[in-house]
């Protein structure tokens, strides 16, 4: 459960620091080391919004 918590989280967009302090790691490198895979999901979960909003003509690089 606490992996599912700390996803939800991340994709809230809550940061690291409070993160850290709710799920009661000593510091951010657990989450770094555990949940950066979700980073790629929440990019992505960006590019769409960013499609609805700017048009899909463009893209975001990077």
């Amino acid at each position: 459960m606490r992996h599912e918590y700390v996803c939800m989280l991340a994709e809230a967009g809550v940061p690291e620091e409070i993160a850290v302090q709710l799920v009661g790691h000593a510091n951010a490198k657990m989450i770094h080391e555990v949940y950066m895979h979700l980073k790629s999901r929440m990019l992505s979960g960006i590019e769409k919004k960013l499609d609805n909003i700017l048009g899909p003509s463009l893209k975001v690089v990077g």
